[in-house]
């Protein structure tokens, strides 16, 4: 596919210039025939003016260009056709009452417009000093009427158009009131350049805003866009485009329509709106709804296009990396649940296997001997009977008893037998199993560390829920210092990581350490979800 190259848009103002030049030219030759330079001298720079503003922009805003250009034609033209002197003040109304685009907002605006081009044409009614001022006034309330409401950058620009729209009035106004005065005759030619500086003045002043956020605009839009987060662009380009009432709508194939980000539908905009569609390989991908003026610059309407199908593309694989995060920690909870299941599981067989009949034996052992028995009898009873403990510890460290009943007796039970006297505090709530679990080996971790390196004379364990989570609490008044990334607090970590839980360790030196466990619970068993 054939792409202008950068020598193009040079070559295109050339041409468009030189042939203005041409025109402008003929025109003022056809009119004055070279005499009175006073009057065809800044004739043709009026018209060369605008039609070089509007060239200047056309690539920028080409609905603002256009009328630029038409301005320049029609009053280079006004001289040679007859009574055509006032055709110009159809478009430059058209366009002070529509920028910076160019469609009015408002119905009051598209009836201004339509005024203006039949007063435009008719030689009676411009010429008419009373109609003028009349009209020159509603003109002017009909800009301010267009400008409520925009905000931004469009307001900025609606302003500017307001404050050439009101040097014009004044300019049309005084000159309508001097030529019904007798002093007509000596005020033509200062009335004529005043008018003919104003109309210059506004060419320059529209077109050079415009000029200024061309590519600029376009840059500093695809930055900030390129920062942008999935949930905030249609925000972001609320801000960027001056139109806080911008909607954007991605395409549902299964609703077969444009949804916003809240679900909700996004229809087609009333008369004062307008939607841009963007499509990604003929399919389509966002819409727009906005207002007119701010997307008049097709160079940011690519731009946002293109930013709208990277973000599109970012939150499909943002979505897909969620999805295997949230796959991978469902694979690590099974695992973790899958291991503490195994240990009860284990446990029950110790119980019901070896402890069993390692406790059969003992009592047939002892009642076979209740005289006091021999010594190697009594050694055999001792052995039986550490033997046993042993399981029960061992049973213990796999899987608690204690915590059928619940986690607060377990967690009794781990503070029993710590080396570091405990003051327990715990909620009589039930968690769900997989969480009481986490809970009672998070904290025998804990206290085992505070009992091996605390050096402390005291432990706190405090146990509640708050906010759907249950939160640990396990304090110590010992040296601090501990170090987060031990193997002991990394597990805890892990194992809490895995129900999507946290852990937090404060162990400032010489002020104990407190670790703060948190673990999402859902609903406590035997509660209303």
């Amino acid at each position: 596919m054939y792409r202008p190259g950068p020598t193009a848009p040079i070559l295109g103002l050339a041409v468009g210039l030189g042939s203005a030049l041409v025109l402008g030219v003929l025109s003022e030759w056809a009119v004055y025939s070279w005499d009175e330079p006073q009057f065809w001298l800044p004739d043709l720079v009026v018209g060369l003016v605008w039609i070089a503003c509007g060239l200047r922009v056309w690539n920028a805003n080409r609905g603002t260009a256009a009328l630029s250009v038409a301005v320049g034609v029609t009053w280079f033209l006004g001289g040679v056709v007859p009574g055509g002197l006032g055709w110009h003040r159809g478009p430059l109304v058209h366009l002070l009452v529509a920028y910076p685009g160019s469609r009015p907002r408002t119905r009051p605006g598209r009836v201004a417009v339509g005024i203006g081009y039949l007063v435009a044409i008719v030689p009676s009614l411009w010429r008419n000093n009373v109609l003028t001022i009349v009209l020159a006034v509603a003109l002017v309330a009909v800009v301010v009427h267009e400008r409520v409401g925009s905000v931004g950058r469009t307001r900025r620009r609606r302003t500017r158009a307001l404050q050439a729209t009101v040097v014009l009035a004044a300019v049309l106004v005084t000159a309508a009131v001097l030529r019904m005065t007798p002093a007509e005759g000596a005020t033509v030619l200062p009335i004529l350049l005043t008018y003919e500086a104003v109309l210059c003045g506004i060419a320059v002043a529209l077109t050079l805003d415009l000029g200024r956020t061309g590519s600029p605009a376009v840059t500093d839009l695809v930055v900030e866009l390129g920062e942008t987060t999935s949930g905030t662009l249609r925000d972001t380009l609320a801000r960027v485009l001056g139109d806080p009432s911008l909607r954007l709508g991605y395409w549902s194939d299964d609703a077969h329509t444009y949804l916003d980000d809240r679900g909700s539908v996004v229809r087609r905009p009333g008369p004062t709106r307008t939607a841009t569609a963007i499509a990604s390989d003929g399919h389509p991908l966002a819409v727009l709804v906005h207002d007119p003026a701010v997307l008049a610059d097709p160079a940011l309407v690519e731009a946002i296009g293109t930013a709208t199908r990277l973000t599109a593309s970012n939150v499909a694989l943002q979505a897909e990396v969620r999805g295997q995060v949230d796959e991978l920690t469902a694979s690590r909870r099974r695992l973790v649940v899958a291991a503490d299941e195994e240990r009860a599981r284990l446990v029950q067989r110790l119980e019901h296997g070896a402890e069993h009949h390692l406790q059969t034996v003992l009592a047939r052992l002892r009642t076979a001997f209740q005289d006091p028995p021999d010594e190697h009898v009594a050694r055999a009873i001792d052995h039986l009977d550490r033997t046993l403990a042993e399981l029960h510890e061992l049973a213990r460290g796999l899987h608690p008893r204690e915590l059928a009943d619940g986690l607060r007796p377990a967690l009794v039970a781990v503070a029993e037998a710590s080396a570091v006297p405990v003051r327990l505090t715990v909620t009589d709530a039930r968690f769900p199993t997989e969480v009481e679990v986490a809970a009672y080996f998070a904290c025998t971790e804990a206290l085992a560390n505070v009992a091996k390196h605390a050096e402390a004379s005291s432990a706190s364990v405090d146990v509640s829920r708050q906010d759907g989570q249950l939160v640990m609490v396990i304090a110590d008044n010992g040296t601090g210092g501990a170090n987060p990334s031990g193997t002991g607090l990394t597990g805890i970590a892990d194992r809490l990581a895995a129900f999507g839980g946290r852990l937090t360790v404060d162990s400032r030196p010489a002020t104990g350490t407190r670790l703060t466990l948190t673990i999402p619970t859902g609903t406590t068993v035997g509660e209303e979800p």
